[in-house]
């Protein structure tokens, strides 16, 4: 029955906080500051699932880490893959999250509302 340690990574830059939620193998949730790490020490006996979910400020990214233990190898597959780093090595398995906030202020912003009708001029 092989161990891990699995270490789940703020990587966002500039600096967002982060709120993580996993389910699967392990249930937990938690909030990381730029730079910090959460650690677990997992005996894993079968395969293994695990849904990460990431939120920032308005933001969010999903991924899914696999372990497979028919292969001892870990995989990670996400919809938002540019969020998510996986370095595996020496037990170690961490996710990093580089989820950042993006400021509005500045910025053209729009709102969605009703099309208005207008006359088109007689001709």
């Amino acid at each position: 029955m092989p161990v891990f340690q699995l270490r789940w990574v703020n990587r966002s830059n500039p600096g967002a906080i982060q709120d993580w939620q996993i389910g699967g193998a392990v249930a937990d949730n938690f909030q990381l500051q730029q730079d910090y790490v959460r650690a677990a020490v997992l005996t894993i006996n079968n395969s293994a699932n695990f849904m990460i979910s990431v939120t920032s400020a308005n933001h969010i990214a999903a991924a899914s880490l696999a372990y497979t233990a028919a292969t001892n190898q870990w995989t990670l597959n996400s919809m938002t893959p540019n969020e998510f780093q996986l370095a595996v090595g020496g037990g170690i398995v961490t996710v990093r999250c580089v989820l950042n906030d993006v400021q509005a202020a500045g910025r053209l912003e729009y709102d969605a509302m009703e099309p208005e009708l207008q006359r088109a001029d007689a001709a």
